[in-house]
């Protein structure tokens, strides 16, 4: 730093001082808005699986290849699982309503008060 002489010399160090510190803070307030941007799921999601076109194949790409596959795959699975599970209780169901329609001693109707009123 330059030995400072006289009054003049002192407030133009202050002034670029100031001009230098209100280019650090707006460089910092871009970034941190780049980074808020960055860390949104949305974005996340991107970058994780949408590998731009003709970027080289590095070990990370793999990675993300690899974890897209592992996770398709467990979502899949869960899916299948999901849908067999659901089938079964449709099922569990329509036996039991059949039971129910189907049972000893005569017919059954949801509309047994309006069947008595109609003769």
């Amino acid at each position: 730093m330059k030995k400072i002489k006289n009054k003049s010399q002192l407030e133009e160090e202050k002034l670029r001082l100031r001009v230098t510190q209100l280019e650090l803070e707006n460089k910092l307030r871009r970034d941190w808005v780049e980074v808020k941007e960055s860390m949104e799921p949305k974005k996340i999601f991107q970058n994780a699986f949408h590998l731009e076109a003709g970027r080289k194949n590095s070990l990370g790409d793999w990675l993300l290849r690899g974890l897209h596959v592992a996770a398709s795959s467990l979502v899949s699975s869960v899916l299948h699982r999901a849908e067999h599970q659901a089938g079964k209780q449709v099922d569990h169901v329509m036996e039991k309503a059949s039971q129910f329609f189907s049972r000893k001693g005569g017919k059954r109707s949801f509309n047994k008060g309006f069947d008595e009123h109609k003769n």
